[in-house]
């Protein structure tokens, strides 16, 4: 009897060993697991801001850009617009006035614009 008692012993500190070996692997595998998770949750945050930032940038240039489209036809007019109170004083050969609106000719000139 006293054999029976001392196998069932064994046979429980065996089955303690294996699960306490178990219990460990799977707290391994759940940090390792935890560990993965975290940095795709990295780079998943690094990648969206990178792409929040780029995509920021692309806004910031095409504002830029239509800024300076903007700012180009309105210099554009005004240098058009100079030109044509000039030709218009060299037909009249006024020296004083554009097209009789009595604007000097070297004061901005609106006559065509809109």
């Amino acid at each position: 009897m006293l054999h029976c008692i001392i196998g069932m012993v064994d046979k429980t500190k065996r089955a303690l060993a294996v699960l306490q070996d178990r219990s460990q692997r799977d707290r391994e595998e759940l940090t390792m697991w935890m560990r993965r998770h975290a940095e795709g949750m990295d780079n998943d945050m690094k990648k969206r801001t990178s792409e929040m930032m780029a995509s920021t940038l692309r806004q910031t240039e095409d504002r830029v850009t239509e800024v300076k489209r903007r700012a180009g036809k309105h210099i554009h007019r005004h240098i058009s617009n100079d030109v044509d109170c000039q030709l218009v004083l060299v037909m009249h050969k006024s020296p004083y006035n554009c097209n009789g609106h009595g604007k000097r000719p070297m004061s901005r000139c609106f006559l065509y614009a809109n």
